[in-house]
């Protein structure tokens, strides 16, 4: 019998913001997309073969989508999926990081866990990112999709792949304009192709 075909899905972490220095989360930023060559570049890989296009709903994901499609010469309409946006940092998100409480000295598994004021743990933002990567995974069968989103949901994506803890996948570098792909080959069966490349 024939295995179906695997499901390759590309996870882009969105441009640098254009005002950094501050939590980002579910507050609205501009990306910095000023390096044409570079997004030319990034688009040429990344965009190879892509059957279809998702992205978080926050401006600097969409932005840098759009300047990534637009460089590649791609036809696709992204679709908006809320389940891809950022942790949200609650009483936190847009302060500046110099200012929120001291956070950076908390192992990771205790940080993974430590919940803002009104918003979602790391451990939380795992938890809705592993049934939304399965749902797409289960929606797009087969194909090659892009999804342009942040660097939380990419560790958050990494963590469900590999079943690392919450704060193992908290420890993984995810620099802006990066590229993790996975592949789902059905069921449970999952790989990293590529992290942070």
């Amino acid at each position: 019998m024939t295995p179906p075909p695997a499901t390759h899905i590309t996870l882009i972490r969105h441009a640098p913001v254009a005002q950094p220095g501050r939590l980002y989360g579910r507050t609205e930023v501009d990306a910095a997309l000023d390096d044409a060559d570079r997004i030319a570049a990034m688009a040429g890989d990344a965009l190879a073969l892509a059957t279809g296009a998702v992205t978080s709903p926050r401006r600097r994901c969409r932005q840098t989508l759009d300047a990534l499609l637009t460089a590649a010469g791609s036809d696709l309409v992204p679709r908006v999926v809320e389940a891809w946006a950022e942790q949200d940092f609650g009483a936190w998100d847009g302060a500046e990081t110099a200012g929120l409480p001291d956070l950076w000295g908390l192992p990771m598994a205790a940080l993974a866990h430590r919940t803002p004021p009104g918003g979602e743990s790391f451990q939380d933002l795992c938890r809705r990112i592993g049934p939304a990567l399965d749902a797409l995974a289960a929606r797009e069968a087969g194909a090659r999709v892009v999804v342009c989103t942040h660097a939380g949901v990419v560790r958050a994506a990494v963590h469900h792949v590999l079943g690392l803890a919450p704060g193992r996948a908290l420890s993984l570098s995810v620099a802006p304009l990066s590229v993790t792909r996975l592949i789902h080959f059905g069921g449970t069966d999952w790989a990293v192709d590529r992290l942070n490349g």
